[in-house]
């Protein structure tokens, strides 16, 4: 009988080992697990509201390691916890199975009411894990596109003007977020004020965040948010939000984006997403394919209410897949074992 565990030291090694063999991509080094580890010891003595870290569990089955997953909170919101990564050793869907539903019994019962994870549509495999075997909801989609060439348009923006945001303006910001998502995905997608907050300690994290926001220029108010985020300085991954009534805006907020991105660097690699659920995304698909951007990847967003039951019937038994998150330098191919990669 497989037993499920923390994620421990000599865990960390036997998945490094193993992830090398199946995928590339940005799985966190063995040092940085090593330095993270004395805090996410520390932390599973909080509460909920109070973990902030990733957190990883292990499938042992003999002895044999034959699956991880990783689950984190969303910035802001303890109670929506977002699937970051899963590992499984060839043959060990039934310990995906396992792995999964043990994290949504451990933090469901502590608290977390929402949890959500967004695979390939591609990856049938999976989409059956987490669907049929789990009880996840296939909720929307989601595309990633890449910029091939793009001349940016030095057309006046009828006095608008974009202005960095501040966290006094996340109240009128999540109104504005929660506003452009198709109604029927809202229960499940919309956020809450906090999850726009700009993180404390910003500065040590690997990742840097810009924020900005699209502002009438008579009355001053918030008519979309612009947000591209980078690891490595040079892949740029870019979210613009504008309700229905401003998507006309879309031009010039790509325009501003690039310009600010420009500034720092000269060469890099803008991807740029765009949510299914959101009522301005046939219109930005459009712009987009007609300014020779290519899609590399669409995604099934999965989510699952804690407080809401659903049947789990049927079995899996297909092959091993590992998956995680896109950030950084990004990996859009498949290799032998399978693999996928995950946003959150």
């Amino acid at each position: 009988m497989a037993k499920l565990k923390k994620l421990g030291l000599i865990d960390m090694v036997e998945i490094h080992k193993m992830m090398s063999m199946v995928a590339s991509g940005d799985f966190p080094s063995f040092s940085e697990l090593l330095l993270l580890s004395p805090f996410i010891f520390f932390q599973s003595f909080l509460p909920l509201k109070m973990r902030k870290l990733p957190e990883s569990f292990v499938s042992r089955e003999n002895k044999v390691l034959n699956g991880m997953i990783s689950v984190q909170s969303a910035p802001g919101n303890p109670y929506k916890w977002n699937i970051k990564n899963l590992f499984l050793a060839k043959n060990s869907f039934a310990a995906g199975r396992q792995l999964v539903d043990y994290v949504l019994a451990r933090f469901g019962a502590m608290g977390a009411n929402t949890f959500r994870v967004t695979v390939s549509d591609s990856n049938e495999e999976l989409l059956d894990l987490f669907s049929k075997g789990c009880g996840f909801r296939l909720c929307s989609h989601e595309s990633l596109w890449k910029m091939n060439e793009y001349v940016i348009s030095k057309t006046p923006t009828n006095g608008d003007f974009f202005r960095p945001f501040r966290n006094a303006d996340a109240k009128e910001v999540c109104e504005l977020y929660n506003d452009a998502i198709f109604p029927h995905f809202r229960y499940s997608l919309a956020r809450v004020k906090q999850e726009f907050y700009d993180v404390f300690f910003q500065g040590l994290s690997k990742t840097s965040y810009f924020k900005y926001l699209l502002c009438d220029a008579k009355t001053k108010r918030i008519k979309g948010i612009i947000q591209f985020q980078t690891e490595d300085n040079e892949n740029f991954f870019l979210d613009i939000v504008l309700p229905a009534p401003y998507e006309e805006n879309y031009p010039d907020a790509l325009n501003f984006s690039i310009s600010q991105i420009s500034r720092r660097k000269k060469k890099f690699n803008l991807f740029i997403q765009n949510r299914k659920y959101m009522m301005t995304s046939k219109k930005y698909e459009e712009f987009l394919k007609e300014h020779n951007f290519s899609c590399l990847q669409n995604n099934v967003v999965l989510v699952k209410d804690f407080f809401k039951t659903i049947k789990q019937e049927e079995k899996i038994i297909k092959p091993a897949i590992a998956f995680s998150e896109i950030k950084g330098k990004p990996a859009f191919d498949a290799v032998e074992e399978k693999s996928c990669k995950i946003h959150s």
